[in-house]
């Protein structure tokens, strides 16, 4: 027997978007860019104490293993970093790219895969 949703009881939809590829992502925060320099850096227990200390009372979600950097340049002049991360949404993890200009503050944010359950 199918629910006024379309749904069998207990059956439960994901609702996916795959936005921005790893290669299409840096662009989105940086659009300007010319050149884009990929950086994997582990994420050591020394490293989660540093990213610890700066979000102070927050905290991640999830810790990735590792995390995708990447360095924005227009012609030489350094744009700024973007860095690949996951948080979890309401229930799964939403994938996005956080652009930070050098002075410290996020230039941009966008979202790169989406991954949520509707019933």
């Amino acid at each position: 027997m199918m629910h006024a949703a379309g749904l069998l009881p207990g059956e439960v939809y994901v609702q996916e978007g795959m936005f921005l590829t790893e290669a299409t992502a840096p662009a989105a925060v940086f659009p300007q860019t010319t050149t884009i320099e990929r950086t994997v850096v582990p994420a050591t227990p020394e490293l989660r104490a540093q990213i610890q200390a700066q979000l102070g009372t927050l905290r991640p979600s999830l810790w990735e293993a590792e995390y995708i950097i990447f360095t924005a340049t227009q012609r030489e002049i350094l744009l700024g970093y973007g860095v690949i991360v996951e948080e979890i949404g309401k229930s799964r993890p939403i994938t996005f790219i956080v652009g930070g200009r050098p002075d410290g503050k996020v230039a941009e944010v966008a979202v790169m895969a989406y991954r949520e359950p509707y019933s």
